[in-house]
């Protein structure tokens, strides 16, 4: 996301449930800025910016989602990560479906954490 890592989170201090909380929120506000950024819409067909590529190698891809090469790999082999495999060895990841399909799986992420957050909450109370 936008400038430095970590930039936007709360420091970890007594590991209060009120420092979680401001975590929580900071991360999914950052990931809500991201999102508006790249604005997704199912129902558009229109083709990704001249600027982004149709196609990025695993490398590039994992560089643009801010993880490691072997991070973008494994989503792809594990978790159907949408790309093609021109030959058996090569995989270009098809760029405006596979953002689609992080975002989605970030918005789930937040959602469970959120959930086990407020369950941690109300056990505690």
């Amino acid at each position: 996301m936008g400038g430095a890592p970590g930039e936007g989170f709360v420091e970890r201090s007594a590991g209060t449930m009120h420092d979680r909380r401001a975590q929580l929120e900071a991360m999914r506000a950052l990931v809500e800025a991201e999102l508006a950024k790249l604005s997704f819409s199912s129902e558009s067909n229109q083709p990704p910016p001249s600027s982004v590529p149709a196609f990025m190698t695993v490398e590039e891809y994992a560089r643009r989602i801010r993880v490691r090469p072997a991070t973008v790999r494994r989503m792809v082999r594990e978790e159907n990560l949408p790309h093609v495999r021109p030959r058996p060895r090569l995989i270009r990841i098809r760029v405006r479906d596979a953002d689609q399909w992080v975002a989605a799986r970030a918005s789930g992420a937040l959602a469970r954490r959120r959930a086990a957050v407020e369950a941690r909450r109300g056990a505690a109370s």
